[in-house]
């Protein structure tokens, strides 16, 4: 599997740029979103650009044992309760 890069990856939903943002400070940019599409692969069985809002719970929790490890579980509690907050802001 090929990472993302800017000539082959389309541009993903908003959801995508707000989980970034808020795993960007935590993981670095590169690292949020290739956790982002690990999560996405392994999860959905697709890149996060064919992703759906709807799906975002699918994917959330097949990003919590990475973000567990990466930043620990009250942390990764603390942001996706964030992004989900946002998410719904944004509807």
């Amino acid at each position: 599997m090929t990472p993302p890069t800017a000539s082959t990856q389309s541009s993903p939903s908003g959801w995508h740029d707000i989980l970034v943002r808020h795993l960007e400070p935590l993981l670095g940019g590169f690292t949020a979103k290739m956790a982002i599409h690990t999560a996405a692969v392994r999860a959905l069985k697709r890149p996060p650009e064919q992703v759906a809002v709807q799906d975002l719970p699918q994917l959330l929790e097949g990003l919590k044992p990475m973000l567990n490890t990466f930043i620990g579980a009250l942390h990764t509690k603390v942001i996706l309760t964030e992004f989900t907050a946002a998410m719904e802001k944004q509807r």
